[in-house]
């Protein structure tokens, strides 16, 4: 059995994120659909079960993309810390896109076209603070690793 990422011990979500971001590897493709629900929401999507290289702690990434009016499209990813391929596909049993967000037992990071990622639950971010401008030159950063990995079919 393994871990989830420690990177969800974070007390800010940009610190998790930046902390797997750029160190994933692809444990497992889950497709769009498992026992007739989709595994994301809104109109396109996927699951990933992946493993952060820096601390050998498994995540599952749930993406999901809606299909805007004149190619206005938006994306929005979810990061759930999980123990390893056993949870992942428990989780992808038991959940579609739309219920693994509401009944996920824990927090876990979300990322939308606004980018900066956030936890589930409240979080208050300052952007203006000196972390904050830190932690934002390091999203900066890890944007560009994001893109090629999530892209990369």
């Amino acid at each position: 059995m393994g871990h989830p990422c420690i990177g969800f011990k974070e007390d800010r979500a940009i610190d998790a994120f930046n902390h797997f971001m750029g160190n994933l590897e692809r444990v497992e493709d889950y497709g769009d659909r498992c026992e007739g629900h989709f595994l994301h929401t809104w109109d396109d999507g996927y699951r990933r079960l992946l493993r952060c290289r820096a601390c050998g702690g498994y995540l599952l990434l749930q993406s999901s993309e809606f299909h805007g009016f004149r190619d206005d499209d938006s994306y929005y990813s979810d990061y759930f810390p999980v123990s390893g391929p056993e949870e992942a596909a428990e989780l992808n049993r038991r959940f579609d896109g739309d219920a693994i967000e509401h009944e996920f037992p824990g927090r876990y990071i979300i990322r939308d076209d606004l980018m900066v990622p956030h936890w589930s639950e409240g979080e208050v971010f300052d952007p203006e603070s000196p972390e904050g401008k830190e932690a934002l030159e390091d999203l900066a950063k890890n944007l560009k690793k994001l893109w090629a990995f999530t892209r990369d079919e």
